[in-house]
């Protein structure tokens, strides 16, 4: 007699495994977990970009202004006030004509030839900014402003809360303050 060996259909074979409902689960929590830690700071880099910008503005001024004061102490006017007569002008191409407004030797808060002068020209249709606040010079994004596009924006843009202030001091270095609590 014969034995014919018959085989099962219930045997696994091990490249066609699957996953158990509790492993479904786990990923399943996962991705939870994960949706409620990561999407909250996938909203905030919108708050994170604003800043951002708002921190390399602050740093530009810095730079031009540390720029200008080292043109005012070699042209002896880093003790000047703005309001002097004649208006103190530091010439940066070395022309002979003055190019920046100063006071004490730091760009003056002026935007037609004080800090706005002194930086990029990119500022007057990427920024928008308003002359004097409070004594000061305050400038945000166009975007944060709404008035992207235009050459001259001198509007208030203190009610965003999220610009730099930026201010001429008798002390060689400007005061320069970011304002993000609406960001």
């Amino acid at each position: 007699m014969q034995h014919i060996r018959r085989t099962s259909n219930t045997t696994k074979n091990p490249f066609q495994q699957g996953f158990t409902l509790i492993e479904l689960i786990i990923v399943i929590v996962i991705l939870g977990i994960l949706t409620v830690v990561a999407v909250p700071r996938f909203l905030d880099l919108n708050e994170d970009g604003k800043i951002a910008s708002l921190e390399g503005m602050k740093s530009a001024m810095l730079s031009a202004s540390n720029l200008v004061y080292s043109k005012a102490v070699l042209q002896g006017l880093e003790k000047i006030p703005f309001n002097a007569t004649p208006a103190p002008y530091v010439d940066l191409d070395g022309d002979g004509v003055g190019d920046i407004n100063t006071h004490y030797g730091i760009p003056s808060r002026s935007r037609g030839d004080g800090i706005v002068k002194a930086m990029d020209s990119s500022v007057s249709e990427e920024w928008t900014w308003s002359t004097f606040y409070n004594g000061a010079f305050v400038i945000t994004t166009a975007d944060i402003g709404g008035r992207k596009g235009q050459y001259i924006n001198n509007t208030a843009v203190t009610p965003t809360n999220c610009y730099v202030r930026y201010d001429q001091t008798s002390t060689g270095i400007p005061d320069i303050t970011l304002i993000t609590s609406g960001c």
